[in-house]
């Protein structure tokens, strides 16, 4: 179980596997993901898998790609560590 923290864009690529938590301005999923994100926008690309509890501004879902979990809508600043609490509350170590 991983945790990356990025002002940049995350990709998983095809073959390409994560398990944890990922704060980014942008996620691109093309292979597995299975944890907790937290970024602006989140791409899951055709054959990619999301597993898990997701908070952005923009989700894009292609067809064919697999989304299992909860979604919720980034709010402003000011409450990013009300969100922030609730995927850490989720979190099993």
């Amino acid at each position: 179980m991983g945790e990356v923290n990025s002002r940049n864009i995350v990709t998983i690529g095809k073959k390409g596997k994560f398990s944890g938590k990922v704060m980014s301005s942008k996620l691109i999923i093309n292979g597995l993901f299975e944890g907790d994100a937290i970024c602006d926008s989140i791409e899951l690309l055709k054959g990619g898998i999301l597993r898990g509890k997701i908070i952005s501004k923009d989700l894009m879902i292609e067809a064919k790609a697999i989304f299992e979990g909860e979604s919720k809508i980034k709010l402003d600043k000011k409450d990013a560590v009300e969100q922030k609490n609730i995927l850490n509350k989720g979190v099993k170590n």
